[in-house]
């Protein structure tokens, strides 16, 4: 967890415009990734920290993946 704040503080500037929900996705998914070690959609969402279920990541995930404004705001970040 130590890794995602870390990354909140050096992007700070690029995360505050971002909308909340999509901003916790996106660092929901980093420590997903930084804690199963895997990119792949279903480890991520296997990895996700404080859910029970891997459908709810799941769906976050994969909406994440497919929003036009994370894809936007990916040079910002």
């Amino acid at each position: 967890m130590h890794a995602v704040k870390l990354l909140q503080k050096c992007l700070r500037s690029a995360l505050d415009p971002m909308h909340a929900r999509r901003r916790d996705a996106l660092l929901g998914s980093v420590a997903a990734l930084i804690e199963g070690r895997r990119l792949v959609l279903m480890d991520l969402a296997r990895s996700w920290s404080g859910c029970e279920r891997v459908a709810t990541p799941l769906k976050r995930v994969d909406c994440l993946l497919s929003n036009v404004h994370l894809a936007d705001e990916r040079e910002l970040i």
